[in-house]
């Protein structure tokens, strides 16, 4: 299987945070035995995002992985950018919106959080990509997202390593193995 990782994020580009998340991934890709043709890493930008995933859908890779930019700030564009990038919609996903607000309500009642409920800024994670699936997060509260395009599975994981290392090892590391 090819495989292309893209990594979104302003904060890996300028040097502010180490990408620990692509060298993790690009293990156990090919500890499997498939083949990891390109890591791209890009601004936090609509037009980097759309244009990029443009780019590496012409190469027609079996497997693209993000990572990034699914969080509730303003510069979490990545489910916005992969939306343009495929031409489709966002539209509100209810397995995801539920996730989401238990997600945030475990974490109010544990005293991790001081604002309990649903902001606009968190739903804002509940609108995914027109056909997309929301992948569970067990151990944050952005779920990742798997949308095909053609014969190209998409995997859209957040940032935070434990959150893409969870979900990675729960729904990738599974279809690597097979």
């Amino acid at each position: 299987m090819d495989v292309e990782i893209l990594v979104i994020g302003n904060e890996i580009l300028i040097g502010k945070t180490l990408d620990s998340n692509s060298h993790w991934m690009a293990k156990r890709i090919t500890r499997y035995g498939h083949h990891l043709k390109r890591i791209t890493t890009i601004e936090d930008s609509l037009t980097a995002i759309s244009n990029t995933l443009r780019e590496i859908l012409k190469r027609n890779p079996d497997m693209i992985i993000t990572s990034g930019g699914l969080g509730p700030t303003f510069d979490d564009l990545t489910l916005e950018g992969i939306a343009k990038g495929l031409d489709r919609k966002l539209e509100l996903n209810e397995h995801a919106y539920n996730s989401i607000k238990k997600a945030y309500n475990h974490a109010y009642k544990r005293g991790i959080l001081k604002l309990e409920g649903m902001t606009k800024e968190r739903k804002k994670m509940a609108f995914l990509p027109e056909g997309s699936l929301s992948l569970p997060n067990s151990v944050g509260t952005a779920p990742g997202v798997k949308i095909k395009e053609q014969a190209t599975e998409i995997y859209i994981l957040p940032g935070v390593p434990t959150e893409m290392k969870s979900i990675f090892r729960n729904i990738i590391t599974p279809l690597l193995k097979e």
